[in-house]
């Protein structure tokens, strides 16, 4: 009987904190819509769930066309609900005005408010990307702005790029004589990681030896340019970016309730160990090049982005220009301490690898289906450059119109950001409505740039549109870098490496898609990235138009 008694007791127990949690529960859930039929200003939008909101509607790969579907369903102004927060997403070029003000006293300042899980990361306060404290992003933002878009260090990107070009067409020319395929995804992000480590940090991976490697070796093919590099320690270096992005990533979104889930837990876990050996990383680079500053003469110091920054505000300074916030605000003359640093030079590192790299192979993409345009971009390089190949100076890269205007339909048609965030740090009138301080606010990138209203044929890819005025598009309505007191410290850097780039290699080669009949496939991980792109290629004669 006394045992009986006991398991009774024991279903009595489970049964009662069963109905506490489904009360809770419940609660929740009339709480969380009550707060949704008596929030301000209603707008239409899709019926969000508790806690997921909209997630139910679309996979994170597919964000882009969801918000272009909310667009063409709700009109240009409607809200959206991501991981349970209200998200107002506009689509007036009007409204784009008001939040790109370039002004300091914007009442725009931030991308982001904070977020818990950069705080695990241990990212949160440092930086531009993510920086909810508008004082540090200003101290920050200044060093990129004496450094990136100063004119020795466009000189510098220039004839860097137009070096490793070189390299890779040396690779390439093997390549089309095997017949080989290749995914252009993995090789534009190995090019574009050894690149701005050059630039960066002067250090670079070996990614583009290490990936050419494995193409050789798969096909069972020996070649004197297949030298292994894989001795050196740094080839590892793409690998650690590559887990330190997704780091960041993951916890940026899922961060703050990884503790909480087991699952999520040992990931989270995983990430920090990446994060720590990637820190450990830069942190001896940062090191040895304090020592190399220290005994270099400053005129003979090279004027990459590492030495742009370690020198900065210091006695070593070899940057002439100066950024306007100094005059208003001696606060911000002081150095770049080693954490601001080493997160200043991981963001751009792995924002620049991703973005330009995932460009370029849009790009590709987008010339492969449209063979018109490949045709006018060699004209333009054999007017400018002659039928002999010669390097590329900066007066040539402001000729290349056509190829600029490639750039931005790319970039129109294949939005990296499908959205631009911005919070108000006080209470302001958006869209006719009054809102209070912290709303967050979206521009809807990825709808105005297909919507019609704007552009003439939309789902055309014509870079024409960007060229003769006589067309019928509103060329306000492309978003390539950003705007307003946010707008992308690399813009400069960005458009030097993607116009020498489609200058240099699409003269060069003919492309083809492997599987022509099949979509790209797309990953949204804070850009939208091509998740990979098998092409093959053929050497051509540069002289043949």
């Amino acid at each position: 009987m006394g045992i009986l008694s006991s398991f009774n007791l024991g279903i009595t127990g489970i049964t009662g904190i069963i109905e506490i949690i489904f009360t809770i529960i419940i609660i929740y859930i009339i709480h969380y819509y009550y707060n949704y039929y008596n929030r301000l200003n209603p707008l239409p939008g899709p019926f969000p769930l508790p806690l997921i909101g909209n997630h139910y509607l679309f996979h994170i790969n597919d964000y882009s066309r969801f918000l272009k579907k909310c667009y063409e369903k709700y009109g240009d102004l409607f809200e959206i609900y991501v991981s349970g927060e209200r998200q107002i997403c506009l689509g007036k070029l009007n409204d784009f005005d008001k939040l790109f003000n370039p002004s300091s006293k914007t009442n725009f300042k931030l991308r982001n408010l904070y977020n818990p899980g950069l705080d695990e990361f241990a990212v949160s306060g440092y930086g531009i990307v993510f920086n909810h404290n508008f004082k540090s992003w200003q101290f920050n933002r200044q060093f990129f702005n004496q450094a990136m878009l100063t004119p020795s260090f466009s000189h510098l990107s220039l004839s860097q790029t137009q070096i490793f070009i070189k390299e890779i067409t040396n690779y390439w020319n093997n390549i089309s004589e095997n017949n080989i395929n290749f995914d252009l995804r993995k090789w534009m992000f190995s090019f574009m990681t050894d690149l701005l480590l050059d630039l960066f940090i002067g250090k670079r991976s070996h990614s583009i030896n290490k990936y050419y490697s494995e193409l050789i070796n798969d096909n069972n093919l020996d070649d004197d340019n297949n030298k292994d590099k894989d001795d050196d320690k740094s080839v590892g270096y793409a690998e650690l970016l590559l887990k330190y992005v997704d780091g960041y990533t993951f916890h940026l979104f899922f961060g703050a309730y990884a503790k909480y889930i087991p699952i999520f837990k040992g990931i989270a876990k995983n990430h920090i160990i990446n994060r720590n050996n990637y820190w450990n990383y830069i942190y001896n680079i940062i090191n040895n090049h304090k020592k190399i500053i220290e005994n270099t003469p400053k005129d003979q110091l090279r004027q990459d982005l590492i030495t742009l920054l370690l020198t900065a505000n210091t006695d070593h300074d070899i940057n002439i220009s100066k950024s306007k916030v100094q005059d208003f605000n001696p606060d911000l003359q002081r150095p770049l301490n080693d954490k601001e640093l080493l997160i200043n030079l991981s963001e751009s590192i792995g924002g620049g690898v991703d973005a330009i790299s995932s460009t370029f192979i849009f790009l590709i993409y987008n010339i492969i289906k449209n063979p018109e345009v490949i045709i006018k971009i060699r004209e333009e390089v054999v007017n400018i450059l002659g039928k002999d190949p010669r390097n590329i100076n900066m007066e040539d890269l402001d000729k290349f119109k056509y190829i600029e205007a490639v750039i931005k339909e790319t970039v129109r048609i294949n939005s990296l950001t499908p959205l631009v965030d911005r919070y108000n740090d006080v209470p302001d009138e958006v869209a006719g409505y009054n809102w209070p301080a912290n709303t967050h606010f979206i521009m809807n990138s990825s709808g105005i740039q297909s919507d019609s209203k704007f552009w003439e044929n939309p789902e055309k890819f014509d870079p024409e549109r960007f060229i003769n005025p006589s067309l019928n598009n509103n060329l306000k309505a492309l978003i390539v870098f950003g705007g307003g007191i946010k707008i992308c410290p690399g813009r400069k850097l960005g458009m030097i490496i993607l116009k020498t780039l489609t200058a240099l290699l699409v003269p060069q080669f003919d492309f083809e898609l492997v599987n022509p009949n099949v979509p790209m496939k797309i990953r949204y991980a804070i850009f939208n990235q091509p998740a990979e792109l098998y092409i093959r290629i053929k050497k051509r004669d540069i002289s043949l138009k």
